[in-house]
């Protein structure tokens, strides 16, 4: 039986944390769960919810974790399920269910196993109401349990304090929640716990919850995948979106290889392309699936989300050299683009081939608005803008690309 069994242990020490500096940027020094932890402000943005409900529900569940006495490979996996609980929330996957969503995706990424059967079963209830099967009781990973407590009490713990997160656990004790994690959350929510909750700094102290000897090295194929991973999360948002950003990351690294780039230049334009739009998960899914025309103040919320996607890399240290070149796709050579109003030379090749990528993939996608069209009339519709918006450059190269490559589909 999947007990709940608290034992006293060891937490963290300072709720200061010791390095005033970055996280090492160097691949070398980067884990896995510094890079998925500054992702997950993203997910904080698909859900509405503040920023840094994710961490702050992963600093609670590790406390719960702590007093748990759980061993270090139990600690590692639910780390990562407190921090990509609402992967599997938005999108048109969610015929699927944000658990067993969330836990597909989760699959692709470089996780613990137990971390895809926790996410596979975060929402089921202990009463076994919920829509998973009929789990209930001890039938339910404990992984899983911690994290329905904690996600469920982090709002009002963040908002009106101590009595009103334990107030909201005893009412749901039984029923939704687990409640002898529910007796346990009233010996964690104490005053020695609120200086970490609310603490400035709480990603720095979220950091170094993990543990040291499970942390796993983001090598550049890893980051690769997790930055496949969030792609497909940005991009199941809506029916209209469904392989955008794989597409123009295609496109982007075909254009690429056409005018010469380098290896690493390659590299970092394949990530941006990937992420380029990561910051779409903070617009409303109203705007994004609107079929008419945008007012004014909705076209004024989408151009927002170049500076969502921006400030969302900037987070992880690994992508911050490539954040501005993601976050440059809608600019133009004119200067009328968005968010900065760059223009002719401050556009360099990378953003340029991005530019031109982004708009041909969206040109041969269906839209709310629009149906798809032909690789010769989106080439056509994109040469009307050359010099002006798009770089010349670049569209040759994007005709010599599909005059020698017959079998390239918008599919």
């Amino acid at each position: 039986m999947d007990r709940v069994k608290p034992v006293a242990a060891t937490w963290i020490s300072d709720p200061q944390p010791a390095a005033s500096g970055d996280i090492d940027a160097s691949c070398a020094h980067i884990r896995v769960s510094h890079v998925i932890g500054a992702l997950s402000y993203a997910l904080d943005l698909s859900e509405g919810k503040r920023s840094g409900h994710a961490a702050r529900t992963c600093l609670l569940g590790m406390r719960m974790a702590a007093e748990l006495h759980l061993d270090p490979d139990e600690q590692s996996a639910l780390y990562y399920a407190l921090m990509l609980k609402d992967i599997g929330s938005s999108g048109t996957g969610l015929r699927l269910g944000r658990s067993r969503r969330g836990a597909q995706i989760a699959r692709a990424l470089p996780v613990p196993a137990r971390t895809v059967q926790t996410l596979d079963a975060i929402d089921a209830r202990f009463d076994g109401s919920g829509p998973l099967d009929n789990r209930a009781g001890d039938r339910i990973p404990l992984l899983a349990r911690i994290v329905a407590l904690c996600e469920t009490i982090e709002p009002a713990l963040a908002r009106d304090g101590d009595d009103a997160a334990l107030n909201l656990a005893r009412n749901r004790g039984g029923t939704w929640l687990d409640p002898q994690l529910v007796d346990l959350a009233a010996t964690v929510l104490n005053g020695s716990f609120q200086p970490y909750f609310h603490g400035r700094d709480i990603r720095r102290v979220v950091a170094t919850l993990e543990p040291s000897d499970i942390c796993v090295a983001a090598d550049d194929v890893r980051l690769d995948t997790i930055a496949e991973a969030f792609a497909h999360v940005v991009d199941a948002r809506s029916p209209f979106t469904g392989r955008h950003s794989r597409r123009v990351a295609d496109y982007a690294l075909d254009l690429a290889r056409v005018v010469g780039c380098t290896p690493a230049e390659i590299r970092n334009l394949g990530r941006a392309a990937l992420l380029h739009d990561i910051g779409k998960l903070g617009l409303s899914q109203s705007i994004m699936e609107k079929p008419g025309k945008l007012t004014a103040s909705e076209f004024a919320e989408v151009r927002l989300h170049t500076t969502y996607t921006r400030a969302i890399l900037w987070r992880v240290p690994a992508f911050r050299e490539f954040a501005d070149l993601a976050a440059s796709h809608h600019e133009r050579l004119d200067g009328r683009g968005y968010h900065r109003g760059l223009s002719g030379r401050q556009l360099g090749k990378l953003v340029r081939i991005l530019c031109v990528a982004d708009q041909f993939e969206a040109l041969t996608a269906a839209r709310p608005y629009r149906p798809a069209m032909s690789q010769p009339q989106a080439l056509a519709v994109l040469r009307q803008d050359s010099g002006s918006g798009l770089c010349p450059e670049i569209l040759a190269g994007l005709d010599h690309y599909l005059a020698t490559t017959p079998a390239v589909a918008a599919a």
